[in-house]
C-alpha cells in the first residue's frame, strides 16, 4: 500500500502557511509528494531503530503481515497542485530525518507511549 508521508512539523507548519495565505480557496490537499509503500516504511523504521540500538529484532523477524481490512485503498494520491503552486511551502524534513525525529520523540516520551497501554489494546481501531 502506498501513501504520501511528511513529518508531523512539515504538515504543522504547512497548515499553518496556508492559513497565512491572503488567498481564499475551500480546501487545500497538502502534500510531501514523497510516496513511499507501508513495507518501506516499516524497513526504514526497522533500519533507523537497528542504527540506534533500539531492537534486538533481526530482518527476519522484526516485521508480522496482517490482512487488509476490508474496503482498503492500495494508494491514496493527493492532488497538492494547487498547494504547491500558491502556498510554496518547502518541507523542511525529509523522509528519513522525520522518521527519526519521530521514533526519537516517542523514545524520549515513553512514559506517555506506556499510559497509552491502558485503553489502546492493540487493534485496529476501526474494529473496536
Amino acid at each position: 500500500n502506498i501513501r504520501e508521508w511528511l513529518y508531523v512539523n512539515d504538515s504543522c507548519n504547512a497548515i499553518w502557511e496556508t492559513v497565512k495565505s491572503t488567498r481564499k480557496f475551500e480546501r487545500v490537499n497538502i502534500g510531501s509528494k514523497n510516496r513511499v509503500s507501508n513495507i518501506n516504511i516499516a524497513n526504514m523504521v526497522f533500519k533507523i531503530m537497528k542504527d540506534k540500538k533500539l531492537t534486538k529484532l533481526n530482518q527476519n523477524n522484526f516485521l508480522k503481515l496482517v490482512k487488509d481490512r476490508p474496503g482498503h485503498d492500495k494508494r491514496y494520491a493527493l492532488n497538492t497542485n494547487f498547494f504547491n503552486k500558491n502556498i510554496k511551502y518547502k518541507m523542511q524534513d525529509n523522509l528519513s530525518s522525520g522518521l527519526t525525529k519521530t521514533i526519537e520523540w516517542y523514545i524520549s516520551n515513553l512514559k506517555w507511549l506506556k499510559s497509552t497501554r491502558k485503553t489502546y489494546k492493540y487493534k485496529r481501531l476501526g474494529l473496536l
